[in-house]
């Protein structure tokens, strides 16, 4: 059993061994042989792991190979070499003349040979004999070898076997081989091209490394022609990088395109990332060719490296495969043509939704990258005008041109002003939709279109069920009946005035404004802030219904939606009159003019209202609520509703816990800054609590 510390010592030993070998073989001959030190071993046929403990009197396979257990295979396998092997001597008697074991010996003028060379000529060649003629010029490898290939002795050789064991190309002594065949020069150079179509990872990747460092283009060549073969998966990225770094003018844009229909998937996401560091407009030409390829993820990764170029020809590209046979190619240049600005953008994919009489397959995708660019900008592209054709659509058997359509006609009908003329959005969209985002009836394009259908539908129902199915399907069984949906003109009718709810939420807030005709929802929590509920009157009501028509909340020119980025610092405001409603979110990084005007109408209406936090733990808020809202609808000064004030948090903190008491302690001293408010007769009630 070898050591596991031995390759380590003896790789070590190798790495300055061999340059003194080159060194001392111009000293004169010594009349002795010099012997080295390796024992008498045998090589694996399977793996080309050395082997030492191989019996002399080992059955014999067919081929008249030993047949031994082979620690690395794990199994019994035939065995190559041995004693008499080239490279050690033979023992006594077997016809070489040598009377020893072991003995490296490296031929004269420090050629060390490389994989497949020849033992050493005979001390006195022949005439003829072809010894001092020119090496051939190294071949391409054509396969790689078998795994049990016979080794050539010699540092090089030892080198390479080294490297047998290891299954990754990050490991240090990579490096360090490569150091240490480079240092070899030609023969190095000769061990490397012969390694270059193993299929062992390491050996292959520290091949390829000598011959870029070397610099001939020949051999760079080789490594080119080798990188286009299928290769291990580990070796792909860094033999990817390597190649980059080394040769940019062979390994060119133009190959790492071609390469990316590579046999092996990593060696394709390799070549992807290295040509996203050179995306430009020089680009295009490169990556047109690969386009045409009829394998799906070629195009899907030259697809998406074009939808980053800020160039026309890309622009070109992505509408001629916005119908891409496979999907997932068509979504790429549909959400690329969504998110590309410019008012060419918009009349060149108007012009392909409704430039035929009938809308399929090929106007659907410019209909869906339509409907997803009014989704990005809040802006509407399509109109009344349209409405027509896509009804039509809608009745299509093919379920992704119906439900495409389905989702633009949610768009027109939400922004419509003339509610009553778009009565196809409250039933027969929203059946279209909920049939695309259930599931129900699979298609080759369902994944295109199950987002954008899930976002229409959340925008017209109010409901919020991202993209489950079977939540959707239950909901709409139960409001299917006299459904009506939301639009983002919210006509306010005589009467519907007192139906106003408001729903507020911002980091660390969240308050529920109920308006007394307004039939109220149980109150929501948010993360981990609950939502405080505000009963208005019928004055503070209208008030608030002022503010928000006067900011156009309730038009069309105020599309529902987000502005600026999504997550902390958000604000949300969500109106609903009548149970028709719109919702809106602000990002930190937006401003919004109506918007704070908006907010900052409700951030009132809830100040005037915080003695409603302060009910008697026996009484509910809403009964509370109609028993003080006579007082605190009158006109009162400011120290007088801060003596009221004091007096309904006294009442509710008295009968509470002193751990609930928190939120009626800061009131008091909130209302303590009010000098009216401060009275001597307060310290009888502190004591009581």
């Amino acid at each position: 059993m070898r050591s596991p510390v031995r390759p380590a010592f003896a790789f070590l030993f190798l790495c300055v061994a061999v340059p003194l070998a080159a060194a001392q073989v111009a000293l004169p001959p010594s009349t002795s042989k010099s012997r080295g030190n390796l024992a008498p071993h045998h090589v694996c046929s399977v793996c080309g792991a050395r082997n030492y403990s191989v019996p002399s009197n080992a059955r014999v396979g067919e081929d008249g190979q030993p047949i031994a257990y082979c620690a690395t295979c794990k199994k019994e396998t035939a065995h190559t070499g041995g004693a008499s092997e080239p490279g050690l001597h033979a023992p006594q008697g077997s016809g070489s003349g040598a009377t020893g074991t072991g003995g490296l010996r490296i031929p004269p003028g420090g050629e060390v040979p490389g994989r497949g060379a020849k033992p050493d000529a005979p001390s006195n060649p022949a005439p003829n004999s072809g010894a001092n003629a020119p090496a051939p010029a190294p071949q391409a490898p054509q396969s790689a070898p078998a795994g049990g290939a016979k080794l050539a002795d010699g540092p090089a050789a030892f080198v390479f076997q080294e490297l047998t064991r290891l299954e990754t190309t990050d490991d240090p002594l990579v490096g360090k081989a490569v150091d240490t065949l480079a240092s070899m020069g030609e023969a190095g150079l000769a061990a490397a091209r012969a390694e270059l179509a193993s299929e062992r990872p390491a050996r292959l990747f520290v091949a390829a490394r000598v011959l870029l460092a070397g610099g001939a283009g020949a051999d760079v060549d080789l490594v080119l022609v080798r990188a286009s073969a299928k290769l291990p998966t580990v070796v792909c990225t860094p033999l990817a990088e390597a190649l980059a770094k080394a040769d940019p003018v062979r390994a060119s844009p133009a190959w790492f395109a071609e390469a990316l229909a590579h046999p092996t998937g990593a060696m394709r996401v390799a070549c992807e990332r290295v040509l996203r560091r050179e995306l430009g407009p020089a680009l295009v030409p490169v990556l047109v060719p690969v386009l045409a390829s009829k394998r799906p993820e070629v195009r899907h990764l030259a697809l998406g490296l074009l939808a980053d170029v800020d160039d026309p020809a890309a622009v070109d590209r992505l509408f001629a495969h916005l119908a891409d046979p496979r999907a997932s190619v068509a979504q790429i240049a549909v959400h690329a043509l969504a998110s590309r600005p410019g008012a060419d953008i918009d009349a060149r994919l108007l012009s392909r939704a409704f430039g035929q009489r009938w809308i399929l397959r090929d106007e659907a995708y410019a209909l869906l990258a339509i409907v997803e660019r009014e989704e990005r900008t809040l802006h509407p592209l399509i109109d009344e005008r349209h409405v027509d054709a896509l009804l039509g659509g809608l009745q299509a058997s093919d379920r992704f041109v119906s439900g495409t359509c389905a989702a633009a006609l949610a768009g027109i009908g939400f922004r419509s002003a003339h509610p009553r003329d778009t009565a196809w959005l409250d039933q027969q969209v929203v059946d279209s939709l909920v049939v695309v985002v259930s599931g129900r009836v699979f298609h080759d394009d369902l994944s295109s279109l199950t987002g954008t259908a899930a976002a229409r539908l959340q925008l017209v129902s109010g409901q919020e069920l991202g993209q489950d199915g079977p939540k959707w399907i239950e909901w709409w069984l139960s409001a299917r009946d006299g459904h009506v949906a939301r639009r983002a003109w919210i006509e306010v009718a005589p009467g519907d005035e007192d139906a106003l709810l408001v729903r507020w939420r911002a980091d660390g807030d969240a308050a529920l404004l109920i308006g007394p005709a307004a039939k109220a929802p149980v109150a929501a929590s948010t993360g981990r802030v609950a939502e405080s509920v505000v009963h208005l009157t019928e004055a503070e009501t209208r008030g608030l219904l002022a503010v928000f028509q006067k900011e156009g909340l309730f038009g069309p020119e105020k599309l529902p939606g987000a502005r600026g980025r999504r997550g902390a610092g958000e604000r949300a405001l969500e109106l609903t009159v009548a149970g028709r409603g719109k919702a809106f979110q602000v990002g930190e990084d937006a401003r919004e003019p109506w918007f704070e005007r908006a907010a900052a109408a409700v951030s009132a209406a809830r100040e005037r209202n915080r003695w409603q936090r302060f009910a008697p733990p026996d009484r509910s808020q809403y009964s509370f609520w109609q028993e003080q809202s006579p007082w605190w609808s009158l006109e009162h000064t400011p120290a007088e509703r801060a003596v009221r004030s004091k007096a309904l948090v006294f009442a509710a903190i008295t009968g509470q816990r002193p751990s609930e008491r928190e939120a009626g302690i800061q009131e008091l001293v909130r209302i303590y800054v009010e000098p009216e408010a401060r009275d001597a007769s307060d310290f009888d009630a502190f004591l009581v609590l």
